[in-house]
């Protein structure tokens, strides 16, 4: 979905995805460092990610943000984003995902926790959401501390594709 939000504070600020962001997503995703963090890690190539590029700006209910690293002079360093937003009047939710912090001089700083509160809290009093909802796979273990963190709960468990996925919720009052 084409948007215009920008969110920033004091280390980072984080700007739509435009199609000059899609390579760089692209070498990211296909890193063997980043594949454990996925359920699929299938290699993307090009074409693939133009694709993906050109049906994200189709959707009305995706929003993906690129993580510039304000401490390292606005460096292109991550993504993340909320998706499947359902603006159902009586709950409305979104999934939290796709975060990675791609560069690995960048993690380890706090950055993931960072971005992660700072989406939340767009997602609560930007777009009004009631809950925010995600899934993470067992063994990546820091995105799992950075949830908890974050104040995400666990509500269940189960496994897809013979991976173990842990499904965590924050809701605003919690928040």
């Amino acid at each position: 979905m084409h948007h215009d939000y920008v969110i920033k504070n004091n280390k980072f600020i984080l700007t739509p995805v435009t199609e000059a962001d899609i390579e760089l997503m692209r070498g990211w995703r296909n890193s063997p460092l980043n594949h454990s963090s996925f359920l699929t890690n299938n290699y993307i190539d090009m074409d693939q990610q133009k694709r993906w590029f050109e049906n994200y700006l189709q959707k009305t209910n995706d929003i993906m943000f690129i993580v510039k690293d304000l401490e390292d002079s606005g460096k292109r360093v991550g993504m993340l984003g909320l998706y499947d937003i359902d603006n159902d009047k009586n709950k409305k939710k979104a999934e939290f995902g796709r975060l990675l912090i791609g560069e690995p001089s960048t993690r380890g700083k706090g950055l993931g926790l960072a971005v992660t509160l700072n989406l939340c809290k767009f997602g609560f009093q930007i777009l009004e959401l009631d809950e925010i909802y995600l899934e993470v796979i067992t063994d990546n273990v820091t995105a799992h501390k950075i949830y908890k963190k974050a104040g995400f709960l666990e509500t269940e468990r189960y496994s897809i594709n013979g991976k173990e996925i842990i499904k965590m919720s924050l809701f605003k009052e919690n928040f």
